[in-house]
């Protein structure tokens, strides 16, 4: 068996779930410090531009799996509180839906929750990464500024990312955690309670 796939580490989710929040994360940051260093930044640009991108990529990927931490969290502490609060039954659904077993082939649903969670887990850590994102570039637009016009700059730097990670956690990553949890409790009402 692929050691890959054993531990759920398929090409787009490295990609998607990982790589790419963790990019929009640390992108200002690596602008920081290739300001900071500008001989560190030559080196990189004029003799070595793989082991350029292997840093980037190898920043992204931490910075990646600590968002999806920090989405894991958000998840269970607030969207699964908030599921028990309204379906008494929460918990207790989750729970039998880990024991279910397939005798015959995986049912579409399995698979659908797969990409339901898959698409939660990349607005989750998105989401979080902006938060950092914005973070990082109101600390570089103290001394670079990005935009001359300060209209242009505030919705950017600010306005912008800060809205959509609030639109990706609050409402998308919400929605996906109720649509998880629906089709938990069909698969559970289908499969255990037989």
């Amino acid at each position: 068996m692929d050691k890959l796939t054993t531990l759920n580490l398929t090409f787009d989710r490295v990609l998607i779930q990982l790589i790419t929040p963790g990019i929009i994360a640390g992108f200002p940051y690596i602008l920081l410090f290739f300001n900071e260093r500008p001989d560190v930044r030559d080196f990189f640009l004029t003799e070595n531009k793989g082991l350029l991108l292997t840093f980037i990529v190898l920043v992204a990927l931490v910075m990646g799996i600590i968002l999806e931490n920090f989405g894991s969290r958000i998840e269970v502490l607030f969207y699964d509180k908030r599921h028990s609060k309204k379906k008494s039954d929460y918990y207790d659904i989750w729970k039998k839906f880990l024991l279910i077993s397939y005798e015959d082939s995986e049912p579409i649903g399995q698979r659908y929750l797969r990409n339901i969670l898959f698409r939660m887990k990349f607005e989750l850590s998105t989401g979080v990464g902006l938060i950092f994102m914005t973070l990082g570039l109101g600390i570089y637009n103290l001394t670079n500024t990005i935009f001359d016009s300060s209209t242009l700059n505030c919705f950017v730097v600010y306005i912008l990312p800060l809205g959509t990670s609030i639109y990706l956690l609050v409402f998308e990553g919400w929605w996906s955690s109720e649509v998880l949890a629906d089709t938990r409790k069909a698969l559970v009402k289908k499969y255990y309670e037989k």
